[in-house]
């Protein structure tokens, strides 16, 4: 995915599409638009390169990453994931907690419980989120309820 990048490679500012929010660099939306396709596609075998780029990718690839992974909803991706709710930027953070809570388990809900606990409020409003859509697919069955918002 990171040789998407450049001119003349896919959808871009010249191709019609407006860069993602914040974007500085428009090559950089590439990176998200190609992450976001293979979400839409679903096909699993793009979880092994998503979770490559989650792990080493730049801030939007890995952002668009934990994104498609949580529309995958492939379990290789839970781990990765989970790792992710410790990345520097927040909105990487906050995209892994969304993406975690398309997924149930002990596991997923042990790690959200602690991402609550973020220095961020979009990470804390992301990880509560994911807590709730837990609770409804699988009541009971998904570890300790979210804390109180505070």
């Amino acid at each position: 995915m990171a040789g998407c990048r450049g001119p003349g490679r896919g959808p871009g500012p010249a191709g019609g599409r407006a860069p993602h929010p914040g974007a500085q660099d428009p090559f950089q939306d590439v990176s998200w638009i190609a992450a976001e396709a293979l979400g839409k596609i679903g096909d699993p075998q793009a979880v092994e390169p998503l979770i490559a780029a989650l792990k080493e990718g730049e801030k939007w690839l890995r952002q668009g990453a934990a994104w498609a992974l949580g529309k995958i909803r492939d379990p290789r991706a839970i781990e990765p994931l989970v790792a992710a709710l410790k990345d520097l930027k927040a909105d990487v953070r906050k995209n892994a907690a969304w993406a975690l809570g398309q997924f149930t388990g002990d596991r997923v809900a042990a790690a959200l419980s602690e991402a609550v606990k973020d220095p961020n409020p979009a990470v804390q409003r992301a990880a509560r989120q994911a807590l709730d859509a837990l609770k409804e697919k699988d009541p009971g069955k998904n570890g300790p309820p979210a804390p109180a918002q505070g």
